[in-house]
Formats: structure tokens, sequence, C-alpha cells
């Protein structure tokens, strides 16, 4: 979920086709679409942030405010909270996943 946080955050910052080929395809590689097409989430559903995991890719897929405050709650030791801090850019990419590039320039 963090690299598709990356991904978004990339996609938007070159908009265009690139933003909407990302976007399109963004309910797919979060696994959120139902073989009919339907989503598995509501982005107004507020029951969707009862689960972690759910309200990262809610807020991946919607970008609700309200989304973001629920993920800024969870306590530190919850699952997904670390995913949840690098995703709202109070966090870093950990070492053992690569980290950021000595290059980057660019704070999400």
């Amino acid at each position: 979920m963090a690299l598709l946080g990356w991904m978004d955050f990339v996609a938007r910052a070159h908009g265009g086709e690139l933003y909407r080929q990302f976007r399109e395809l963004l309910p797919e590689a979060l696994g959120l679409r139902r073989p009919d097409g339907t989503l598995l989430i509501s982005c107004n559903n507020k029951l969707t942030c009862n689960e972690p995991k759910f309200c990262l890719m809610g807020y991946l897929l919607c970008r609700k405010r309200w989304m973001e405050k629920e993920l800024r709650l969870l306590a530190p030791g919850t699952p997904y909270a670390r995913v949840a801090r690098v995703l709202l850019g109070e966090g870093d990419i950990s070492a053992e996943c690569g980290g950021r590039p000595g290059s980057c320039a660019i704070r999400c």
C-alpha cells in the first residue's frame, strides 16, 4: 500500500494521462473491484475505517478528509499504523524495504 501511495504521489505530480490511468487501475490494484465492476467500499461510508486496512485502501481511492483524520488516530502498535504514517507524509519507508532513495528531493 505504501508503494501505491508513492505511485499516487508521482501520478498526481505529473497529472494528465498518467494520473487518469493510475486512478482507473487503482481499484484493481487494491483488490477493491468486484467481478461485476462495483467497488467493495463506499467512499462515504464511515464504517470503512473500522478496519485500518480498508481505511488505508479507502483513503488511497477516495482521499476523504475524514479518512485522513481516522488514519492519524491509529495508535503506533496498531496494524497498518506505520504504513498510514508513510501515506500521510509523517513517516518514511523503512530500511528493510529499501528506504527512500538518496537522490529523492521530494517529500510526500
